[in-house]
This record gives structure tokens, sequence and C-alpha cells, in this order.
């Protein structure tokens, strides 16, 4: 009848609109996941393109330094030569007048010749020495500034191969092409508070991080024989029992905070360490290599004083998170060291 018909088609007409409204919901989610997504993407374009500015200035910087010791060392060569020529010729010039004054016989003024002769070859044989010494003082700053040069040019190809890598890879990561450093975007998944132990999730990125990570340092053998160490940084947010704690307090009663983040900056480097190194959960190609390389270091919160200026010290952590990104300061940073 009527009343069925419509009924049904009131039905009907709902499920579309119900369907539409759950399509148009996707896809605005869909829409504003691509947008963070894209967002994200420009400002790791953004930090490559000021990271490629930096080291371009760096290395411009070097090349300067490199000939201005070059044309220094050349201008202080042709003035030591000028100042040697200036000094002989007025010696030449004294002697030949004193020797004009005397009445000497042939004996005494072929004496007299071989007399200043020697002399002049002592002052050359002294300039020439003197010359050797600042050309080998030349050639030792030359190789400093060139031994910089390649370590720097050497570390922004590790760099350049940890970002390509890791992004590669899939592991959102800040790396700091000119410290080495490696800092890994865990997202949502950080170390719970006052925690230690790995969450799955972030084992599961360093599942993907560490094979990038170690191919970045050790494929090319030109820059892993470079390579001295690998640190593995712990750090904790500057908090205990509840309350923020002011990183550059000296006073007796905030030492065992210190000594707290301490220890657990430490941990959380510690469990980094035995989650890349445990062959029953994780292998890649260069773990073997990159093992003996590897050191553990705790850096509490003292590191991240500088950003925590003026707050109070009466905030509880609470307070002090909302205002501040505690998840930031429980980081993990990985850093490469290189041989001088």
């Amino acid at each position: 009848n009527y009343e069925t018909s419509m009924a049904k088609l009131k039905k009907k007409s709902q499920e579309r609109i119900t369907k539409l409204q759950n399509n148009n919901q996707r896809m605005s989610e869909s829409l504003s996941r691509v947008s963070s997504e894209l967002n994200q993407t420009t400002a790791q374009l953004e930090n490559a393109q000021s990271m490629i500015g930096k080291k371009e200035r760096e290395q411009t910087e070097l090349k300067n330094q490199l000939e201005s010791v070059a044309q220094q060392h050349a201008d202080q060569m042709k003035d030591m030569q000028a100042q040697f020529d200036a000094k002989v010729q007025k010696q030449r010039k004294k002697f030949e007048k004193n020797l004009a004054k005397e009445r000497l016989s042939a004996q005494a003024r072929a004496q007299k010749e071989a007399e200043y002769a020697a002399q002049a070859r002592a002052q050359k044989a002294e300039l020439e020495k003197q010359m050797a010494a600042a050309k080998a003082e030349r050639d030792e700053s030359l190789a400093q500034l060139k031994r910089l040069e390649d370590m720097q040019k050497a570390r922004a190809k590790v760099a350049q191969n940890l970002q390509a890598n890791l992004a590669k890879a899939g592991v959102k990561a800040e790396v700091d092409g000119k410290t080495g450093d490696v800092v890994i975007d865990f997202g949502e998944h950080y170390f719970e508070t006052g925690k230690s132990s790995l969450k799955p999730q972030m084992e599961a990125i360093l599942k993907q991080a560490m094979p990038a990570y170690s191919e970045s340092l050790f494929k090319d053998r030109g820059l892993s024989d470079k390579i001295s160490g690998v640190e593995v940084i712990g750090f904790a947010s500057p908090t205990y029992k509840g309350k923020y704690v002011d990183p550059k307090s000296l006073d007796p009663k905030d030492r065992e905070a210190v000594n707290y983040n301490l220890d657990l900056s430490y941990q959380r480097a510690r469990s980094i360490f035995n989650y890349i190194f445990d062959t029953k959960k994780i292998n890649f190609q260069y773990q073997k290599k990159l093992l003996p390389l590897v050191k553990v270091t705790g850096r509490s919160y003292l590191a991240e004083a500088k950003s925590n200026r003026g707050v109070a010290g009466d905030l509880s952590r609470k307070d002090f998170c909302e205002q501040y990104d505690c998840k930031k300061a429980q980081t993990v940073i990985i850093r490469f060291n290189m041989k001088d």
C-alpha cells in the first residue's frame, strides 16, 4: 500500500543519505590526512633546503680559509724576500764604502771580500731556514683545514644518506647535518612517564630505522672508515614526583631528581641498545659492525635547560607538559662521530 511504499522509499533515502555522509566523512578524514602529510613533507623539504644552504655556506667558508692561508703565505714569503734583498743591498753599499776608505793590499782586500761573502751566505741560509719554517707552518695549517673540509664533506654526505635512507624506509626523523644527530619520531608512542621499556610501536619503528641508519654509515667504504663511534643518548623530561624541577638548580633537595633522571635517561638509551642488538628480534646487514662502535649515554634533562627558562618552580608535571613538549624531552638521540 501507499504507506508501506513511502516507508520503504524513506528508508532507502535515509540509507543513501547515511552512506553519503559516511563517504563524506571518510573523504574528509582522507583529505585531512593527506593535508597533514603534505604539511609534514613541506616542513621536511624546507628543513632539507635549510640544511643544504648551511652546508654550502660552511663549505664556502672553509674554501675561503684555505685560499686565505695560501695567500697569506705567499705574501709573507714575498715580504721576507723583499726585506732580505733590501738588507743585503744596504749592507753591500756600506761594505763597499768602508772598503774604499781603507788602503788595503790586494790580499787583504780579497780577505775582506771573502769574509763578507761568507756573512752573506750565512744570512741567506738563515732566510731560507725561516722561509722553510714558514712553509712548514703553512702546510700544517692547510693540512688541518683540508682534514676539516674532508670531515665536513663526509659528515654532510652521511647526513644526506641518513635523511634519504630513513625517508625511503618510511621512518620520520630529524637529521642534523652539522652534528650528525638523528631524532626518530615515534609519533604518539614514546616512553611512559618514569619508564624505560620500549613500546611495541617503538620497536616496530626501530626495526625499520636501524637497517637504514647502519647502511648510511657503512655501505660506502670511504665513509665507513671515517666513523669513530655511535652514541645512543637518552633524555628525560625535567619533572620528578609530579613536579617540574629546575635543571639549573644546585639545591641539595633537587639532587635526588637529577640522579633519578640521569638513571632513567640512561636506561632508556640502554633499552634502545638492547633491542637493536637483540638478534632474536631484529637483524640487519651491518648489525655486527655497528655493535663495537656504540656507547650508551644518559643525559638526564640537563641539555633541555635552555628551552625551559623562566618556568615557575612550583609548576606541576601536568601543567609543565601542557606548556612544553614532554614527549620530545623523553626522546633518544643517535649520533655518529667521525675520526679527526
